[in-house]
């Protein structure tokens, strides 16, 4: 490093004593901030002039005439909310003019408004809506961004439109709603008073319907008392009947026997007559108030069952009429449709019971039916009986005596009528029972579906108490109050806040001032990258050895490279300090500087790197650099919005990192973000470093060639500084100066069949360079691709370009190595000799301006006359190997004369060697032009000989 401050210093001293020097110095440091500078500034706002922006409307509007909200015209309500708008420049104009102004650039958009917009507008309230429509012009080709510009403003306005007439419309709903928020009011109050005094109603009626059943239940108790007395009755009656039927067939025995004897039968006959029909009556009079009563207690229940049907129905009637009215407020409240569905089926059970109790009141009412008819049918007979008796007994007192014979007959009829009523009587007893044991069941039913229905009203009365709280509960969700406050709204109010009703709430995180704060990172990294091409384009790249001995190209690099670091860090600290002079935001002012130098550093490695390294190959590759980190760092636009190519090449550029440094720095660091750029960019310098102190001496030959190249053109720029000679491959020399007619020959047939393709090598090189943009032209054109795709196509058509021109570059290198190697065959002696001393570092790298002489001070000390043979020049040749290999002091050369007697010629390349006496065939070779300076590479390009020769520090020499 001793040897790279001396260049250094030397380099500034050469500065300080040339003020020309240093105005330029000083240009080249200042000119990339002044390039940051004027941009930071340029787009410090530029959306808060976006008021320049000429922008035509044309309203053709006529408006529209609404029963609900009366004539609008929102074209010109539109029209007097854009004259008070200054985001846009805004001019009124026709819709002519509007048009041909956009197409012609005098406006960079036009908004046409129809003349049925409003109508439009309206047909909402019709049913039918058309949606309304505002036609939109914009000229791309005047300007990219302007055009975005007005496509926001496009947005913005329709959204104005919008938010316009939700806002009358609500403004005209809701004073329509205060208006009738009054009535609404009362209703409300009186449906609710209504629903509870229905419910309170429904709940008095189940108390007396459940009072009118239990009353049921108990005459129900009484009537199964009843009907087992009736069965008791009944069955007496039987046996009665049973009684007087036997009685009936004595009597008719004795009616044979008066027959006989008339006297003593009238009597007879007479008493058992009475006895039978006082008998019978009874019997009859017994039976018919038994059923009677029965009937009595079964009409009593059918009563208390129709009462009981009726105060159901009642209470089911005014639940229907709450339901109604609850109805009303559905609506408004939840709680309210759950109360409907309660009601609801409290009123299903109740119906339920009124089926029940109207089955068991008709069965009761059959039964009363069938108990009365049976008691009228048995009364017939009865009477029927008696009076038979009666008129047979009156006979027998009347006319016994002198009617006897006639008066037997009579009886005898009336006996037998008797006899008829009294069977008969059995039978209709046992139907009377049967029907009481059916009446009794009936009974048993009525009695549990009593039961069960005053159950259910039971609860059916609590569930109505707890509607009851329920309504008073609802009353209060409804929150009548709340809806009298209607009638105090403000109808603009509510327009205001139906156009608006959600309120964006933002907060800023790492808040940026404004618009040239955030693109400052973006401008100044591309200052820092041009500054320093700027400055590898206008500073020599290569050291020359004035004062500097011993100077070596690992030495020469470092000592050239610190001066670029100088100037790089005043750039860094100029363009950044005046960054935060013009005012941009900056959270951390010292973290900005220090990534801003950091960046500079990292950027400046990779362009000396490539610059020093490839010479006008490395420029190139820093240009393309350029290129892709504009759009691919993400530092005007978010990555993700560009291309998938982009996207995938933004972790390798080194913007990336540079950029977000100095956004970390200038809006607030995150967690480890700013060490992790840091890391990145230091290792970039790190990289670079290794490339060039290690790498670069693998390509100086190559180096040499692009520099004679260039310089044979006579304008174009190239290095005259440093090693301008290519180096010798030391087993090279050393086959020459063996001077063997086999490697002679060798050389000559590989050098022929060489130059036989070089031509045509590089003129089908040179088609498929020029072909492949042609081809790329073609696919894109004929060939329907996305961008993705087209960028992807380019990428490849340039690497194929870079790959082609690789191999012609190999080609010409392999060109210029084979026309050294034969230089050196035709060459011999002490000519061979002097050629390599110019060609070949006697000591390690050395190559310092006095080198030659001080290899010709040490060969003249050791010459010794006389020794021209061959052995004397390979004795020499073999202490040069030693001195090559150990890097000691050159060892002496012995002139001499050509100790092989060859003869040479001069040829394209130099001197061409030809044994035997026969002249080589070299014309042609085709070689293009004297090689007199020395400038093309030397290596061998026909065989694994030729690899990198211990002589060289990193290969490099022929």
């Amino acid at each position: 490093m001793k040897t790279a401050f001396r260049i250094l210093a030397r380099d500034l001293g050469r500065l300080a004593r040339n003020p020309v020097a240093l105005i330029v110095i000083a240009g080249l440091i200042v000119l990339p901030a002044l390039y940051a500078w004027y941009c930071v500034w340029a787009n410090w706002d530029p959306y808060g002039n976006t008021g320049n922006i000429r922008v035509a409307v044309a309203n053709a509007d006529v408006g529209a005439d609404t029963e609900a909200l009366g004539h609008i015209d929102v074209g010109s309500q539109v029209e007097a909310n854009l004259q008070d708008d200054d985001q846009l420049g805004w001019e009124f104009v026709s819709e002519d003019e509007a048009v041909q102004g956009v197409e012609s650039g005098t406006y960079y958009a036009a908004y046409v408004i129809p003349a049925d917009f409003s109508a439009d507008f309206a047909s909402v309230l019709t049913g039918k809506p058309e949606h309304p429509t505002i036609t939109y012009y914009a000229n791309e080709k005047h300007s990219a961004v302007a055009t975005k510009v007005t496509d926001s403003g496009a947005t913005a306005l329709e959204r104005k439109v919008n938010e316009q007439f939700a806002s009358a419309a609500s403004e005209a709903a809701s004073s329509a709603a205060r208006d009738a928020a009054k009535s609404v009011k009362g209703e409300v109050e009186g449906a609710n008073a209504g629903v509870a005094a229905g419910v309170a109603g429904a709940s008095d009626d189940l108390s007396s319907v459940r009072e009118a059943l239990a009353s049921a239940s108990e005459g129900i108790d009484g009537w199964k008392g009843s009907v087992s007395s009736a069965r008791t009755t009944l069955g007496d009656a039987k046996s009665l009947a049973s009684s007087i039927s036997s009685s009936l067939d004595t009597a008719g025995a004795l009616m044979t026997s008066a027959q006989a004897d008339a006297g003593s039968f009238s009597a007879s006959a007479s008493g058992a007559l009475t006895k039978g029909s006082v008998a019978l009556g009874g019997a009859s009079s017994q039976a018919s108030i038994a059923v009677g009563k029965l009937a009595a207690k079964t009409t009593e229940a059918k009563g208390d069952v129709d009462a009981a049907i009726a105060s159901l129905n009642k209470a089911i009637d005014r639940n229907d009429e709450a339901i109604a009215a609850l109805k009303a407020l559905a609506s408004a409240d939840p709680n309210v449709s759950k109360a409907i569905d309660d009601l609801q089926a409290r009123n299903d059970r109740y119906r339920a019971a009124v089926g029940t109790l109207k089955e068991t009141s008709d069965a009761l009412d059959a039964a009363v039916s069938a108990a009365n008819g049976h008691v009228q049918a048995m009364g017939g007979i009865v009477s029927n009986g008696l009076a038979g008796i009666s008129s047979s007994a009156q006979s027998v007192n009347t006319t016994i005596t002198p009617q006897v014979t006639s008066g037997l007959g009579s009886l005898s009829t009336s006996l037998g009528l008797l006899s008829g009523v009294s069977s008969a009587l059995g039978p209709q007893a046992d139907q009377a029972l049967a029907l009481l044991d059916q009446l009794d069941g009936t009974l048993g039913e009525s009695a549990s579906a009593l039961d069960a229905t005053a159950s259910t009203l039971a609860t059916t009365q609590a569930d109505l108490s707890s509607t009851a709280s329920d309504l008073a509960a609802l009353s209060d969700s409804l929150e009548i109050d709340e809806l009298s406050q209607i009638l105090g709204i403000d109808p603009a109010d509510v327009g205001d806040f139906m156009a608006s009703p959600v309120t964006l709430t933002t907060k800023v995180v790492y808040p940026v001032e404004n618009y040239g704060s955030s693109v400052a990172p973006f401008y100044t990294n591309l200052a820092l990258w041009v500054g320093g091409f700027v400055l590898m384009a206008l500073i020599k790249l290569e050291v020359d050895r004035e004062g500097i001995e011993g100077l070596t190209a690992t030495r020469a690099y470092l000592g050239r490279w610190l001066l670029f670091m100088v100037l790089s860090i005043l750039q860094a600290l100029v363009i950044c300090t005046g960054d935060l002079v013009i005012g941009v935001q900056c959270e951390n002012p010292v973290a900005f500087l220090a990534a801003g130098v950091l960046t500079s550093l990292a950027y400046m490695n990779i362009i000396f790197m490539l610059g020093i390294t490839l010479r006008h190959i490395g420029k190139a590759a820093a240009v393309i650099l350029l290129i892709m980190q504009i759009p691919g760092s993400s530092g005007m636009y978010p990555i993700e919005m560009m291309p998938g190519f982009f996207r995938m090449v933004h972790p390798l550029l080194p913007f990336t990192y540079g950029i977000d440094a100095m956004r970390q720095a200038m809006a607030g660091i995150y967690g480890h973000d700013l060490a992790f750029d840091a890391a990145i960019l230091l290792s970039i310098v790190l990289v670079s470093l290794f490339i060039g102190l290690v790498v670069r001496p693998y390509v100086l030959n190559l180096n040499v060639l692009f520099d004679a190249k260039l310089h044979e053109t006579g304008f174009l720029v190239s290095e005259e500084q440093g090693m301008r000679q290519s180096r010798y491959r030391a087993r090279n020399v050393i086959r020459a100066l063996l001077d063997t007619d086999t490697y002679r020959a060798m050389l000559l047939d590989r050098a022929e069949r060489f130059n036989r393709s070089y031509d045509g090598i590089v003129r089908v090189g040179s088609y498929v360079v020029a072909a492949l943009p042609l081809v790329l032209m073609a696919l894109v054109s004929f060939v329907n691709v996305d961008v993705d795709d087209k960028l992807m196509l380019l990428a490849g058509m340039i690497a194929l370009v870079i790959l082609v021109d690789v191999f012609l570059i190999v080609v010409e290198f392999l060109h210029e190595s084979l026309g050294f190697q034969l230089r050196m065959a035709g060459l011999g002696g002490d000519a061979l000799i002097d050629d390599a001393r110019d060609h070949l570092p006697l000591r390690h790298h050395d190559f310092s301006p006095d080198h030659h002489a001080r290899v010709v001070e040490a060969r003249t000390a050791s010459t010794k006359p006389g020794a021209h043979e061959r052995a004397g020049v390979e004795s020499e040749w073999i202490a040069l190997q030693e001195d090559l290999f150990r890097g000691d002091d050159p060892l002496a050369f012995h002139d001499g004369a050509d100790a092989g007697g060859r003869s040479r010629i001069d040829g394209e390349y130099g001197v061409v060697p030809f044994a035997s006496g026969d002249k080589a065939d070299v014309d042609s070779l085709g070689h293009g032009g004297s090689l007199d300076s020395g400038s093309a590479p030397g290596i061998d390009p026909f065989g694994s000989d030729d690899a990198p020769g211990p002589s060289d520090e990193k290969g490099g020499a022929r």
